[in-house]
């Protein structure tokens, strides 16, 4: 339930700044380990579009994989200011889980481009609702910690990306 997400301990930290930088410096390494597969399922789900969706299919996956891009790029920047190096982070059992499962299903000649989606919608929705929910509860100072993750899932930007996942689910689904 995305209601009962905002009172995880971790979420709770993150928006009043409390987090450690070490468990947001695992964090953003998993993501950025996510974001990859993320990233090879839409292509592959744009490989499973029927010939007849052509173009349109091509440009909104182009827009989903920037929004993807972007997401990498903030996760860089987060890694740099901080002196972080990802890729001295294993993945941990929970994120291999699910690039197991993207993977899985992105691969599987029998799944359709809508079924691959689909796997990856409810993250988009999430982090849209979470970012979103900080920002009007507890809004981050500049001096905020993690205020650019913040305002960067709070953002009209990542809310229209949810909602192009959406979008483009239903545009398969037609």
């Amino acid at each position: 339930d995305a209601v009962r997400s905002l009172r995880h301990s971790w979420v709770v930290a993150l928006a009043s700044g409390s987090l450690r930088r070490e468990d947001f410096a695992r964090y953003i390494a998993q993501d950025a380990s996510f974001l990859l597969s993320f990233a090879r399922a839409y292509g592959r789900a744009l490989g499973k579009c029927p010939d007849v969706l052509g173009v349109e299919c091509i440009k909104r996956f182009h827009t989903l994989l920037g929004a993807v891009t972007e997401e990498l790029e903030l996760h860089s920047a987060y890694a740099a200011s901080w002196g972080v190096d990802l890729t001295e982070y294993e993945p941990l059992l929970a994120t291999t889980a699910y690039t197991n499962f993207l993977d899985a299903i992105s691969v599987n000649p029998e799944s359709s481009a809508a079924e691959v989606v689909t796997a990856m919608l409810p993250c988009m929705a999430l982090y849209s609702f979470i970012g979103t929910a900080i920002n009007i509860t507890a809004p981050p100072d500049h001096n905020h910690p993690f205020r650019e993750w913040i305002l960067t899932y709070a953002s009209t930007d990542f809310a229209k990306a949810a909602t192009d996942v959406a979008n483009l689910l239903d545009f398969l689904l037609a």
